[in-house]
């Protein structure tokens, strides 16, 4: 049984009926997000959901991102051309190519001392809620979607457990930042 990660994730479709974003995590089966996003795992649940669109697989050593509905690869040598939020990456980097994807694998700056992709996840297992609410990238990351939307360039937004605690809660964030951002003032 399919359950909903939102109340009402209409607004989102609705409020991006271009087909240039897609939301997505890193992977797709975690005990965390049972009952959040899945009763079962499984990519067949995960792709069901309204909101997801893509995921993050890493497949025979290299980084792939895949559309959930269409058969559509973007492969590592696209994902080259993405925009990596980590702790110690310059923000912004540099833009190129005719697809945006944004990883955000880390929140920018450590919430306690050592961090990295072990400490975050000790941290944040078993991945069922924010931990460490990060406003600020969330902010410039919605900031900067719209604007490559603006352009009319597909968008990609893949996000990791790592960077507040739960992908799936932190792309639901996002995406009311998204709709608060494209509202009319």
């Amino acid at each position: 049984m399919q359950l909903p990660l939102f109340d009402d994730p209409s607004p989102l479709v609705s409020a991006f009926e271009h087909s240039n974003l897609r939301l997505g995590t890193a992977s797709w089966n975690y005990p965390g997000w049972r009952g959040l996003v899945y009763e079962q795992p499984g990519l067949r649940a995960y792709a069901s959901h309204p909101l997801f669109r893509c995921v993050a697989l890493i497949g025979r050593g290299y980084p792939l991102s895949y559309e959930v509905r269409q058969p559509l690869v973007c492969s590592a040598a696209e994902l080259t051309q993405a925009w990596n939020i980590f702790p110690g990456m310059d923000w912004p980097q540099p833009e190129c190519g005719p697809l945006r994807v944004i990883r955000w694998t880390l929140r920018p700056r450590a919430p306690q001392g050592d961090w990295n992709l072990k400490t975050a996840a000790r941290r944040y297992l078993p991945f069922a809620a924010i931990r460490d609410p990060d406003p600020e990238t969330r902010s410039r990351v919605a900031a900067q979607v719209l604007a490559w939307l603006d352009l009319a360039l597909p968008v990609w937004v893949l996000v990791n457990n790592k960077a507040e605690g739960c992908a799936p809660l932190t792309l639901q964030l996002l995406s009311e930042e998204l709709k608060a951002r494209s509202q009319p003032k």
